[in-house]
């Protein structure tokens, strides 16, 4: 039989890795990738050098968990609502509402990572976009299929969709424009309805 680790150590590792994911967002938010350093994030979570090691390998695998950590964060709430829609159009607007929504709620450290640290994340800021455009091709078939899509290239036009909707609104955070929360989504949905020849 697997050893198992007793809940209450769990918990304890658990608790260690959200702190330590939570020192590295400031720190990285605060003085970008470069300018961090492991022991930066040890002395500032108040852990050893040496047991930072036993959650992650370097400090790449931290930088990634932070990111993930903020994808997950309003991913999974995003994906049971998409979960829970069978029509195309609302399943692209309830996409585009969470996707704003996610720029609005963020908070200070989460803006600042994004802002600071772009360079660094365009590797996984990519890597994000593919499994998005893989998911809403499987949509944009299933939307073909029954006929609320017009016959077209579906990989196109999730590739379209994705990088069209995650530009505009990268777009707008970095510069900061002034745009109202219900504006720019209906003009993103509006946008998006027209383009992917949606119909009815």
């Amino acid at each position: 039989m697997p050893y198992k680790t007793p809940k209450h150590i769990q918990e304890i590792k658990d608790a260690k890795y959200k702190h330590i994911i939570d020192v590295a967002l400031r720190l990285f938010s605060e003085k970008g990738y470069q300018s961090t350093s492991i022991q930066n994030i040890c002395s500032e979570a108040g852990i050893s050098v040496g047991s930072i090691y036993f959650y992650f390998p370097n400090k790449k695998c931290i930088f990634d968990a932070v990111y993930n950590s903020i994808q997950s964060k309003y991913l999974k709430p995003l994906k049971v609502v998409l979960g829970e829609e069978t029509h195309i159009k609302e399943i692209i607007s309830e996409y585009i509402r969470g996707q704003v929504h996610a720029l609005i709620s963020s908070n200070i450290h989460e803006v600042n990572f994004f802002l600071t640290n772009r360079a660094q994340l365009r590797e996984n800021r990519n890597d994000h976009l593919k499994e998005m455009i893989i998911y809403f091709k499987e949509y944009f078939d299933e939307a073909v299929k029954t006929r609320q899509m017009k016959p077209q290239n579906t990989e196109l036009a999730a590739s379209t969709f994705i990088y069209s909707v995650s530009y505009t609104i990268g777009h707008i955070f970095v510069y900061k424009l002034d745009y109202q929360e219900e504006e720019l989504i209906n003009f993103l949905i509006n946008y998006s309805v027209q383009g992917l020849g949606l119909k009815g």
